[in-house]
This record gives structure tokens, sequence and C-alpha cells, in this order.
């Protein structure tokens, strides 16, 4: 009968050290599966980390940018306005050159006006 006992404590000695393994790769798997959790985690941490300072440089940039234009935008429109007013000045000068010209004209013909009277007036006179 002792021969029998020691049988049956031996498969139950067995058949816990089997539940025992079990428990202890499963134990381990789990452990593994959260170091594999942790690791990409701690990788997904890093790229949004990455990202999120890729994407405020790109904003910063876009910024920069948007200034640069804005100032390229302003120096176009003073450049235009004093495109603007020289044009303006060209003519204005233009025109009082030309009114200078009429000037002179009207006066020549005043003074041949005046001379031909004279003439006529000598003429008349003789």
């Amino acid at each position: 009968s002792s021969d029998e006992e020691i049988k049956k404590l031996k498969k139950d000695l067995d058949k816990k050290i089997e539940e025992a393994k079990k428990l202890i790769e499963e134990a381990n798997k789990k452990a593994k599966e959260e170091l594999e959790k942790q690791a990409k985690d701690e990788k997904d941490k890093n790229l949004n980390q990455d990202l999120s300072k890729k994407l405020d440089e790109l904003l910063k940039l876009q910024k920069e940018n948007k200034e640069k234009k804005e100032e390229k935008k302003s120096q176009d429109k003073k450049w235009d306005e004093l495109l603007k007013a020289d044009d303006k000045n060209i003519l204005n000068q233009f025109d009082l050159n030309k009114m200078k010209k009429q000037e002179e004209q009207q006066d020549k013909n005043e003074v041949k006006d005046e001379k031909e009277f004279a003439v006529f007036q000598v003429d008349k006179n003789f």
C-alpha cells in the first residue's frame, strides 16, 4: 500500500510540476509581451516626438515663408508706388515742357503778328 501511495504522490507531484511549468511559461510569455508592448510604446512615443518636432519646424518654416511673401508683397507695392510717382513726375515734366513750347510758340506768333502789324502800319503810312 505504501508503494501505491508513493506512486500516487509521485503522480500528483508530476502533475503539480507540469502545472507549475505551464504557469511559468505563461508568466514568461506575458512578461515578454509586456516588454514588447513597452518597447513598441517607447518607439511610438519617440516617433511622435520626432513627428511633433518636424511639424513644429514645418509650421515655423511656413510662417517664415508667409512673412517673406508679405514682405516681398510690401516691397513690390512700394516699388509700384515709386514707379507710379516717377511715371507721374515724367508725365508732369512732359506736360510742363509741352506747355512751355506752346507758350514760346504763342509768344513767337504774337511777335510775328506785332511785326506784321508794324509793317502794315508802316506800309499804310507811306
